[in-house]
């Protein structure tokens, strides 16, 4: 399905699809144990934010960003970071803007938290597993 450049895009989703170990019931495209590419699909991703922004021109406003997963409390943060700078060639995020990242709760440091809202990133999904 080919993306149209007629219709306003508001909202992105973006997957990162690494966690520290799989869920035997997740049906999502995740890995465990794939730290060593990393770097590479986060650089991947970048590729296709900037592709994205020089294709489209989208200079509107991001009203909502989903990061989600896979486990995207393990990224590292500043692979992380190099993403949300990326992101504003695409378009600001608003006052009213919705940031939100998927957390699970081993997985996330008292730092992050401080480093993702000050990328932008004002609401947590908290996934418990049990």
């Amino acid at each position: 399905m080919a993306y149209s450049p007629e219709v306003k895009t508001s909202s992105f989703y973006i997957h990162w699809p690494f966690c520290a170990y799989k869920c035997h019931y997740c049906p999502f495209i995740s890995f465990a144990g794939h730290e060593h590419v990393m770097s590479r699909y986060h650089d991947a991703l970048c590729w296709q934010i900037d592709d994205f922004a020089r294709q489209y021109s989208h200079k509107g406003e991001i009203e909502t960003l989903f990061i989600g997963g896979g486990t995207p409390s393990t990224w590292p943060d500043a692979l992380l970071l190099d993403m949300f700078d990326k992101l504003k060639y695409i378009g600001p995020f608003g006052k009213l803007s919705e940031v939100t990242i998927e957390v699970n709760p081993g997985t996330v440091r008292k730092e992050q938290l401080e480093i993702w809202t000050k990328a932008g990133i004002n609401r947590l999904s908290i996934g418990v597993q049990s």
